[in-house]
């Protein structure tokens, strides 16, 4: 009989975020909150199919389908985090850049930028 222990949430889901914290680096504030949710999210969901394969309710098979199905989600996820954070740095960079347009070209006096 498989031990699910490591996978109770309280224990595998810190194990994703530390993770998920070294790698994003300082982007890590911007996807903490949405990413901790999906990572229990998917503890519950990968403790779900073992307590099946376990019980004899799901397949190994079936479990390898539900859990290419969890994964993807948890990709999905991310991928609108990614596209989230990147629409929030061309607003900053499209704000700094008027900024400078107008700085640069009220000193000038003529449209460089």
């Amino acid at each position: 009989m498989p031990d699910l222990n490591d996978l109770k949430p309280d224990v595998f889901v810190p194990q994703l975020l530390n993770v998920a914290r070294t790698t994003a680096g300082p982007l890590w504030d911007d996807i903490q909150q949405t990413a901790s949710h999906e990572f229990r999210v998917l503890a519950l969901r990968i403790r779900d199919i073992g307590e099946g394969v376990a019980s004899g309710d799901v397949s190994r098979t079936a479990a390898r389908i539900l859990f290419r199905m969890a994964k993807r989600n948890l990709i999905a996820t991310i991928a609108m985090l990614t596209i989230m954070i990147e629409a929030a740095a061309q607003k900053l960079v499209n704000a700094v850049l008027k900024e400078i347009k107008s700085i640069v070209n009220g000193a000038l006096g003529f449209t460089l930028v």
